[in-house]
């Protein structure tokens, strides 16, 4: 009995740990920066606190470094750009990177991980230093030292200290062969020359998406029906574990997505003088992104009010187990206080 009550606060503590654990400041920079907050420009400073969804690009010749309480850290490389968190999801502060390159280096946690995600994959961080490198939506990532997960719609892969990966726009990931500046420059090469085939990799990644976006929607509805009709301790508290990893998994599909529109737009504004089939092209693959992040969002508000349907649930049989504890403490009791007769 005291086990299984044991088991439930630890459900109960998950659940309530929506305070963010570290919050992330601006502790260097150096030349031409330019941040956004919804919307609008704001200047950047040292100690400058960062919000979700803040949006900063570095100029030529020019970086950032945000540090985290806990001592992690990110430095924004020249001719990059990332985001802080999401707006769709208040105090989350896992950068994104939309393209250039960043350097990490983030302190090992005694429980869990940290995230960095790109608009391919995401990077679970287990204390480690990596570039990670973003150009026309494919991303790379070296690992110099400690280990990391990626993992994309298409499959995750572990790697190791001195490992190279990338993961491409609509394809699985796969070890990097080439020098980090000789991928970036095929990638610039070929974005400038051949963007068409980027354009019809974008496309399918994002009807890839879709389809994997449908597929997280059911599993959502089936765990509502699970929290429904539970109706014991055990059966709620694997109902909680099944929800907490739905809820990673929604936040994830919305960074990943999210970084895909933010990806798309950024060639946008590169093909912006062209003003042709390809920059129409890709004004319309922005839309369709667009679409697909919302179609993710709806997932995670689902997963959100499952989560309320457990608080419920969670709260009523929770009530019932004391309730039958209770009766039960008071039958033993009454049992020990009668006479004995037999004498």
């Amino acid at each position: 009995m005291l086990h299984k009550t044991v088991k439930y606060l630890i459900v109960l503590i998950a659940f309530a740990a929506a305070v963010p654990l570290y919050s992330a400041e601006v502790t260097f920079f150096l030349g031409k920066v330019d941040a956004k907050r919804h919307g609008r420009v704001f200047n950047v400073s040292m100690g400058a606190k960062l919000e979700a969804g803040d949006y900063i690009e570095t100029g030529s010749r020019s970086t950032l470094e945000i540090s985290y309480n806990d001592g992690s850290r990110i430095t924004v490389k020249e001719k990059s750009a990332v985001r802080i968190g999401t707006p769709s999801v208040p105090s989350s502060e896992s950068i994104t990177v939309v393209s250039g390159n960043v350097r990490g280096r983030f302190a090992k946690l005694k429980k869990g991980t940290n995230k960095v995600y790109t608009p391919t994959t995401v990077c679970a961080i287990r204390g480690t230093e990596f570039d990670i490198t973003v150009r026309g939506g494919d991303s790379r990532v070296d690992l110099k030292e400690g280990s990391l997960e990626l993992s994309n719609q298409y499959g995750s892969k572990d790697m190791s200290a001195g490992e190279k990966v990338q993961g491409d726009i609509s394809g699985p990931l796969k070890e990097a062969e080439k020098t980090p500046e000789q991928w970036t420059a095929d990638k610039e090469k070929n974005l400038a020359e051949n963007p068409g085939e980027s354009a019809q990799r974008f496309r399918k990644h994002l009807s890839d998406s879709e389809k994997f976006g449908k597929n997280r929607s059911e599993a959502i509805e089936n765990t509502s029906t699970v929290v429904k009709s539970a109706g014991s301790v055990d059966e709620i508290e694997k109902a909680g574990k099944d929800i907490e990893a739905a809820e990673e998994t929604a936040e994830d599909d919305l960074y990943l997505s999210e970084g895909t529109a933010l990806s798309v737009s950024s060639i946008i504004e590169d093909f912006e003088t062209r003003k042709g089939d390809i920059y129409e092209s890709f004004k319309k693959l922005r839309d369709e992104a667009n679409r697909v992040s919302e179609q993710k969002m709806q997932n995670y508000q689902a997963i959100q009010a499952v989560k309320e349907e457990y608080k419920k649930a969670r709260e009523a049989i929770m009530n019932k187990f004391q309730d039958d504890r209770n009766r039960i403490l008071e039958g033993v009791k009454s049992k020990n206080l009668k006479p004995d007769m037999n004498f």
